[in-house]
């Protein structure tokens, strides 16, 4: 946002989580994570590039030099513009 506000040409990159973010608890002391459901409908900031799709593996275990991942996704890119204030640039 603050590069944005400046008009200076940037990229920024974050995480997108299938349902948003997620809500905090506390339970007997210890943080407790739930889905929060505001991306179960979809965006209406996001732009979807599925052309940029990529794999993304986990865990497993390797032999030799092979690794077998026990278990994969695909993690998909969005295009979320960010208006500076002002609304002059995203």
């Amino acid at each position: 946002e603050s590069m944005a506000t400046i008009g200076l040409p940037a990229f920024g990159y974050g995480l997108r989580y299938e349902r948003g973010l997620f809500r905090q608890s506390f339970e007997d002391g210890r943080q407790v994570e739930h889905p929060d459901e505001w991306l179960g409908d979809g965006s209406p900031w996001g732009l979807a590039k599925p052309a940029d799709a990529y794999r993304v593996s986990f865990g497993g275990s390797a032999d030799g030099e092979t690794w077998n991942p026990a278990t994969s996704i695909v993690a998909g890119a969005f295009d979320t513009p960010v208006v500076g204030y002002g609304g002059r640039w995203v």
